[in-house]
């Protein structure tokens, strides 16, 4: 099995970044290969959904070149925090309801239940905790046993 190489370290990061500035474009793609390993690790938790990994892996690709191709040296962050979010942005773009699938934790709420993100979640009982994607808060379940 393949893996991604190691990310740079901050003074080759920066070396690199500055020979893109200057019209490098095989610095561009040193960016981008050794910062694949990020892609990767954003996609993880969509793990288990219905998105197809490889699907996952091209629009977070794409997010990584945006990212690369827009970044500034001078506000002062490193391209990988950059970056994390650019990809994550470019997934919830192409894919809308990924933004639903962040917010449960990439999906870990529906796989116990068997069911799909955005399938509306919560019980039948009309408690209104289906934003929480079928979980129903401590606290409820404490004063239901009271009412018991």
């Amino acid at each position: 099995m393949k893996t991604f190489p190691q990310p740079l370290t901050a003074r080759e990061e920066r070396e690199y970044l500055e020979r893109y500035k200057e019209g490098d474009q095989e610095a561009r793609a040193i960016l981008i290969q050794r910062n694949m390993r990020l892609v990767a690790h954003v996609i993880k938790k969509y793990q288990g959904t219905d998105y197809d990994m490889e699907d996952l892996l091209s629009v977070g690709t794409i997010g990584l070149i945006k990212a690369v191709n827009t970044f500034r040296m001078d506000k002062g962050s490193r391209l990988a925090t950059y970056a994390a979010k650019c990809v994550e942005n470019a997934m919830q773009t192409e894919w809308p309801a990924a933004r639903r699938l962040r917010f449960f934790q990439g999906g870990k709420a529906f796989q116990k239940q068997g069911r799909r993100a955005g399938s509306g979640g919560g019980s039948r009982r009309g408690h209104g905790f289906r934003r929480r994607g079928g979980k129903v808060p401590v606290f409820f379940l404490r004063f239901r046993e009271r009412q018991g």
